[in-house]
C-alpha cells in the first residue's frame, strides 16, 4: 500500500507519466476499435461471398432449366416428327392400295388415268402440307431457343450488373470508415445554416433531415457525419464540445481538424 501511495505521488509529480497513461488508455481504445473493424469487414465480406455463390447458383439453374427446356423440346419435335412420317406412311399404303384396286378393276377403263393423276396431285398436296408443318414447327423450335438464349444472356448481365452495384456500395462503405470532414460546421447556432447544413448532408433521407433540423440534435448529428465512425476518441471531443466549448476541449482533436478556438458554444 505504501509503495502503490508512493507511485501515485511520483505520478502526480511526473506529467510525462501521466501523459504516457493517457496516450496508453487511447492507444487501448484504438486498438480495440481497429478489432472491431477487422471483425466488421470480415462480415461484410463474408455476406459478399454469399451473394456471389447464390448468384452462381441461381446461373446455374438458369443453365440447367434451359437444357431440361430444349430437351423436352426436342423430345417433343421427335415424337410428332415420327407421328407425321406414320401418317405420312399409312396414307401412302392407303393411296397405292387404292391405286392397285383402281388399277385391276379399270386397266381397260379410258377414265383410270385421269383418276391416277388426280390421285397423284392429291397425294403431292398432303407430302406438300406436311413438308409445310414441319418446317414451320422447326422455325418455331429455333425462334423458341434464340429466346430462351437471349434471355439467358440477359439474366447474366443483370447478375453481372448486380455484383458490380454490390463492389461499388461496399467500396464506397469501407472508403467512407476512414473519411474526414470539417466538424467546425457542427458549431454554428445559425438557425439557417443549419438547415442548410441539414438539408445537403441528408439529401437523399428526409427523416434524417428532420432529426438533424432539431435544436438539440443538430450537433450531435454533424459530429457523427464530418468525423470517421473509427474515431471514436473524436467522436466523443466533438460531443463535449456540443454541450460545452471551453470545458469540452480536447487538445488532440483540435489539433487534427483545426477548430477554431473563438467558436460559440452550441448548447446554450
Amino acid at each position: 500500500m505504501e509503495q502503490e501511495i508512493t507511485n501515485n505521488v511520483n505520478n502526480l509529480k511526473d506529467p510525462n507519466a501521466s501523459m504516457k497513461k493517457l496516450n496508453s488508455v487511447q492507444q487501448k481504445i484504438m486498438d480495440d476499435q481497429k478489432l472491431k473493424s477487422k471483425i466488421k469487414v470480415k462480415a461484410l465480406e463474408d455476406q459478399f461471398g454469399e451473394f456471389k455463390r447464390q448468384a452462381r447458383d441461381i446461373i446455374a439453374k438458369e443453365d440447367s432449366y434451359e437444357l431440361k427446356l430444349e430437351s423436352q423440346e426436342q423430345e417433343r419435335l421427335e415424337f410428332e416428327k415420327g407421328r407425321m412420317q406414320e401418317e405420312v406412311k399409312r396414307q401412302t399404303e392407303t393411296m397405292q392400295k387404292l391405286l392397285s384396286e383402281m388399277r385391276e378393276m379399270a386397266e381397260s377403263d379410258a377414265e383410270y388415268k385421269i383418276k391416277e393423276m388426280s390421285v397423284k396431285r392429291e397425294m403431292k398436296t398432303i407430302m406438300n402440307e406436311i413438308q409445310d408443318k414441319v418446317n414451320t414447327k422447326r422455325t418455331d423450335f429455333v425462334n423458341k431457343m434464340q429466346r430462351m438464349k437471349n434471355i439467358h444472356e440477359l439474366t447474366q448481365k443483370k447478375a453481372a450488373l448486380e455484383l458490380m452495384d454490390v463492389k461499388r456500395t461496399i467500396g464506397k462503405q469501407i472508403t467512407g470508415l476512414a473519411v474526414k470532414g470539417d466538424p467546425n460546421q457542427c458549431f454554428v447556432k445559425n438557425p439557417v445554416m443549419q438547415n442548410d447544413y441539414c438539408t445537403k448532408k441528408f439529401a437523399n433521407s428526409f427523416d434524417m433531415q428532420i432529426e438533424c433540423k432539431k435544436t438539440k440534435q443538430f450537433c450531435y448529428m454533424c459530429c457523427d457525419s464530418e468525423i470517421p465512425v473509427l474515431e471514436k476518441v473524436n467522436v466523443a471531443c466533438c460531443y463535449k464540445k456540443c454541450d460545452d466549448l471551453d470545458k469540452g476541449d480536447c487538445r488532440t482533436f483540435s489539433e487534427v481538424y483545426s477548430i477554431h478556438s473563438n467558436q460559440i458554444a452550441f448548447m446554450g
